[in-house]
């Protein structure tokens, strides 16, 4: 439920789903974000997605 997703995380999500086709750079401008973040929080997301936990 992206609701129990900390802020951070919930506005990258938005962010993929507003912006399908977006590369990694351009998510991360976005966000206001570097490359780094921006990478770290979608793998954080696809760990969560596929089962982790938070």
């Amino acid at each position: 439920d992206p609701a129990t997703l900390p802020p951070a995380l919930r506005e990258m999500l938005e962010l993929r789903l507003e912006n399908p086709d977006a590369s990694l750079a351009e998510l991360a401008q976005l966000g206001g974000l570097s490359k780094s973040a921006a990478n770290h929080r979608l793998r954080r997301l696809v760990e969560l997605g596929r089962g982790g936990h938070q």
